[in-house]
């Protein structure tokens, strides 16, 4: 029997070892022979997050998410401009072909612009038309113009400088004479697209028919009027020189002045030489060969006209005048010879001058629109090979003053015809024509005209017409 004391031992043991189980971890459970039943995830309710970079490029700047480019917004149409072009009327219809067909194709590339060509006529075109309309402020925006309208309208201050508008390959491709002969103060003012090389020519059949052969051709001033003067008869003139009161006539006389050893202005319109034996010799010739021994057409006539109607037998004449006999006089086409102009005799120069003829591209400085007008200029004459090709050949044969076109297959063919072959060995002894604006041709037609109509002698037309050119450059 267990007393009191041991009972209450026992039974505190046992309550003892009741409260240390009671505060121990639980038992883990036993692991389950079988997976448990997995449930579904929820769906995510927030888009995963970007992928972690690895490691390696943990320390690397993502890269920033694409913008979607904007759409450009359509631009407005240019406005409408409307453009006018300028020039002479020329027998030979191919010319506004060329130009019209030109102008269709501009507009054409420029739908926004709009081209008005007019034509003059060749006589009244640069003395009256173009100073006309400048002066009115009615000019044109882009227009042919010789070396004399070009020289005019510079002095006047009323054409645009062109520098801008032509590339170097284009003033690399000149001649230098041509370069120089555009280029005032520095700039270029015109675009020269074509050189005339002039000389005398004659109908070959005619001159046979007088019994010459090609031993008469002249060369000396003296041998001209002497066969001149054989060469008239009933039915025709010796020569045809230009009597007109133009500057075609101005064009055709200096020639006969340079070869007499006179310049009759400088280029810096500073000095004038005009009142010299050079020029009085010269008008002692036409004034001889019209009323002394009445062997010059005393009328004015059309450009090409004396040889291709017969009225003279021969006529100072420019490589462009090929295209004249072609389109105007095709029945002549083969009867055309040319010499060149014959020298003086006693203090001449020892080489000969031929005058360069041909017109530029002249654009006007008081245009609405200038750098337009300048743009269809160089498109016109100054950018592409192919366009000015197919008017030295085509529309107006002659020479040009580009490499790139003397060089085309179509250039050189034209060369093989034996009229222009004539020319080739003029071509060194040119010069470009009288660089001089209007006060000054003007004061050389009067001259002639005194004393082919006005009956003054050669030496007091050409000392009052140095009187007036001296006048023009003290006014400056």
């Amino acid at each position: 029997m267990f007393n009191n004391k041991t009972l209450g031992t026992i039974v505190g043991v046992v309550m003892l070892i009741a409260l240390v189980v009671s505060c121990a971890p639980a038992a883990p459970p036993p692991e389950p022979t079988t997976p448990p039943a997995t449930t579904p995830p929820e769906e995510p309710t927030a888009p995963p997050e970007e992928p972690t970079a690895p490691p390696e490029e943990a320390t690397a700047t993502p890269e920033p998410a694409p913008t979607a480019t904007p759409e450009p917004e359509p631009t407005a149409a240019p406005e409408p401009i409307t453009l006018k072009l300028w020039k002479y009327a020329s027998r030979m219809p191919n010319q506004a072909l060329w130009v019209e067909e030109m102008i269709d194709l501009y507009m054409e590339e420029n739908p926004h612009i709009t081209i008005i060509y007019e034509e003059f006529p060749f006589a009244t075109y640069g003395m009256e038309a173009l100073p006309t309309a400048f002066a009115a402020g009615e000019a044109p925006d882009v227009f042919w113009g010789t070396n004399t309208h070009i020289r005019h309208f510079y002095e006047e201050g009323v054409l645009l400088p062109l520098d801008d508008y032509l590339s170097e390959d284009f003033i690399d491709d000149l001649l230098p004479d041509v370069l120089d002969s555009v280029t005032y103060a520095g700039h270029i003012y015109s675009i020269p697209f074509e050189v005339d090389i002039t000389g005398i020519g004659y109908r070959a059949d005619l001159w046979e028919e007088a019994g010459l052969t090609e031993a008469d051709i002249p060369e000396t001033w003296d041998q001209l009027i002497d066969v001149a003067t054989r060469l008239t008869t009933a039915d025709h003139y010796g020569i045809y020189l230009a009597p007109s009161a133009t500057e075609h006539a101005v064009w055709q006389f200096v020639s006969w002045v340079w070869m007499g050893g006179t310049d009759i202005v400088d280029k810096d319109l500073t000095t004038t030489d005009y009142d010299s034996q050079g020029t009085v010799d010269a008008l002692t010739l036409w004034g001889d060969l019209m009323n002394v021994h009445k062997a010059m057409v005393p009328s004015p006539l059309g450009i090409g006209e004396a040889l291709g109607t017969g009225k003279a037998v021969m006529e100072f004449c420019a490589s462009a005048h090929v295209g004249i006999f072609d389109q105007a006089y095709p029945e002549m086409k083969d009867t055309m010879r040319v010499f060149p102009l014959p020298l003086p005799e006693g203090e001449a120069r020892a080489e000969y001058y031929t005058v360069y003829g041909g017109f530029r591209l002249g654009v006007s400085s008081h245009s609405e629109h200038p750098e337009e007008a300048a743009k269809f200029a160089a498109w016109l004459m100054a950018e592409d090979p192919a366009r000015p090709t197919k008017w030295i050949t085509w529309a107006r044969p002659s020479m040009s003053p580009r490499a790139s076109v003397r060089e085309t297959p179509e250039y050189q063919e034209m060369l093989q015809d034996p009229r222009m072959a004539d020319f080739m060995p003029m071509l060194p002894s040119g010069r470009t024509q009288l660089d001089a604006p209007a006060e000054i041709a003007n004061a050389v037609i009067e001259s002639m005209q005194g004393v082919l109509y006005g009956g003054i002698s050669p030496e007091e037309a050409a000392a009052t017409g140095e009187a007036e050119i001296q006048e023009y450059l003290d006014s400056r």
